[in-house]
Parts: C-alpha cells; sequence; structure tokens
C-alpha cells in the first residue's frame, strides 16, 4: 500500500483507525501485482522493452481514471460522510499515482530508455480531490445558512436571556458533533480550511442580521444577541482550539458594539476611535447602519414625543 504520512493516524495506540477505505488496500495490491509482473515480462522481452512498460501503464491509468470516476459520481451527492470519505480516498489514490508513475519511469531506465512517465489518472484524481474539497465547503455553507434563515430573532424581546436561543444551540450541537465525526477525518490542511470557513459562514449570518436590525429593536434584544454571539464564539473555540484566529466572530461583535454606542456617528467619524474599535468593519455600511437606526423622526413623532433609538435606549 502506497500510504501517505500527511494521513497518518491521530492516535499512537492500536489498533490503528487509517483513514482510507478498504477498498483502497485492495487496489493497491492489484497494481503491485500488475508491476511486478511487468517487470518480470521485461526481461522477456529484451527486443522490446518499451512494448511491457506501455502495456502496464495502460492498464493503471484506465483502473485509476475508472476509480477517479466512480469518486466523482458520488461527490455529486449530498452525502457528507460519503463526500468525506471519497475526498480522503481521492487524495490517497492521487498519491499512489505519483508513486505509481515514479516506480514505471524506473521500469523505463531499466530497459535502456529516460524520461518521465505521466498518468492521466494523476491529473483526474487531482480535479476529484480538488471538487471534493469545494463540495465539502459547499455544504457547511449550506448547512449554516439554513440555520440563520429557518428562524427569525426577537428583536423585540423584554426579558434578558443569560442562556443561548434555542436556534443556536442546535447549530452550535450540530456542528460540534459533526466536527467530531465527519471533519475529524479531513486531511490537516482541508479540515483548517474547513474550519475557517466555517466561522466565515457563521459571522456573515450574523453581521446579516445586525445590518438588517430595525430601528425598534431592544436594549434587551442587543443583550441576548450577544448572548448567543457569546456562546457561538465558545463553540468555535472548540472545533478549532489550534486556530490562530482567536476572534473568528470580530466583525459581527463590532457591529454590536457599534449599535450599543452612545454615539456611534461621533465614534464612526473619529479615524482613531474607528480604526481602535470598528476597523474590521466597512465604513460605508456602519455609517449606513448608523443613519438608518437614528434616522430623524418624523413632525408626526415629534408631537407624540421623541423616539429613542437603539443605542439610547440600550443606556436607558
Amino acid at each position: 500500500v502506497w500510504f501517505d504520512k500527511q494521513m497518518t493516524p491521530t492516535t499512537q495506540t492500536l489498533p490503528y483507525a487509517f483513514p482510507f477505505s478498504e477498498s483502497y488496500c485492495m487496489v493497491c495490491h492489484t497494481l503491485r501485482v500488475l508491476l511486478d509482473h511487468g517487470n518480470s515480462f521485461m526481461d522477456q522481452f529484451q527486443n522490446d522493452p518499451g512494448f511491457v512498460e506501455e502495456l502496464v501503464a495502460k492498464s493503471i491509468d484506465k483502473v485509476l481514471t475508472e476509480i477517479a470516476n466512480h469518486l466523482r459520481s458520488v461527490i455529486k451527492g449530498n452525502n457528507r460522510e460519503l463526500i468525506v470519505q471519497s475526498l480522503i480516498d481521492g487524495k490517497m489514490f492521487h498519491y499512489a499515482a505519483t508513486e505509481i508513475e515514479s516506480l514505471l519511469a524506473k521500469m523505463r531506465s531499466t530497459g535502456g530508455r529516460r524520461g518521465s512517465v505521466l498518468l492521466e489518472a494523476t491529473g483526474i484524481l487531482q480535479k476529484v480531490f480538488k471538487e471534493a474539497e469545494t463540495k465539502i465547503y459547499v455544504l457547511l455553507e449550506e448547512t449554516v445558512m439554513e440555520f440563520f434563515t429557518s428562524s427569525a430573532f426577537d428583536w423585540n424581546a423584554g426579558h434578558l436571556e443569560d442562556s443561548p436561543s434555542s436556534n443556536v444551540l442546535e447549530m452550535t450541537t450540530y456542528l460540534l458533533t459533526m466536527a467530531n465525526t465527519v471533519l475529524k477525518r479531513l486531511p490537516p490542511d482541508v479540515r483548517s480550511l474547513a474550519y475557517f470557513n466555517l466561522a466565515e459562514n457563521i459571522n456573515t449570518g450574523l453581521r446579516n442580521m445586525l445590518y438588517d436590525v430595525p430601528q425598534e429593536a431592544s436594549a434587551v434584544a442587543l443583550h441576548n444577541f450577544e448572548t448567543d454571539l457569546n456562546f457561538l464564539e465558545n463553540g468555535l473555540a472548540q472545533l478549532a482550539p489550534d486556530s490562530s484566529d482567536s476572534m473568528p466572530l470580530l466583525e459581527s461583535r463590532q457591529i454590536l458594539d457599534l449599535l450599543r454606542a452612545e454615539d456611534p456617528a461621533n465614534e464612526l467619524s473619529n479615524p482613531q476611535i474607528r480604526m481602535r474599535k470598528y476597523d474590521r468593519l466597512s465604513l460605508s455600511h456602519a455609517t449606513q447602519l448608523v443613519r438608518r437606526v437614528t434616522e430623524q423622526i418624523t413632525p408626526q413623532q415629534d408631537q407624540l414625543g421623541p423616539k429613542p433609538s437603539i443605542m439610547r435606549r440600550y443606556l436607558g
């Protein structure tokens, strides 16, 4: 079996749980036998060793191409477990293909010929791996966005909550479970990028909610939103404890801080304050948000008395 050291099991206790499927071992064994037989036949075809070499290369290329096509068909589905397994197997078969190319090149040099050997399947398997990687990122994004679109935040809440909302609790629990089962099996580089994209997707969902906050949102609702935000930050820290980004939801937190500021317009107009407290925010988007939630009241509203903004209501 051709084994990529980057795919070494995370645990060092027996029995080892290797990431690739059983079919990978069986195919590697078959290809090894084919290569051995090829070497034997070359000894008997001294006049035309290239014939045997070409026959072996074409046979191996055909087998690996069929495997790549099968993996690609699995990736087109929506089963996360199977897609992750296809990604792992695709990476392993690609590694095996490169090793086989080296062995075929040695066979060529033994027969007095020179030059490298390139299998078409090697490039195909590399594309399959990238397709599986992209599909995993897309499925994660769809999962997170589904949580955000399937529920509405109560911006008129009148009761302070010290526990996260049911929707946030459900989403975090689901993501932690998936991270400890499906995503844990991914190669380290793919897993790190998956966690990064996951945090970006959650931040996007929160950011969209905050930029669409209604003017009548209560101070209590802002407090409850912060409770959800804190819970999500702790959840992401558990997902990727080794991440270099200690505050993946910083943009959303800065928007929330802006909404709770006593004089947000003044803070945005002050370059020093803006760079210290709101450096992750788009100035144009933040300015539009402040203008919308603090827009001038109509004359009819003025007769009924002033209507406090989100910021003033929070302080009150």
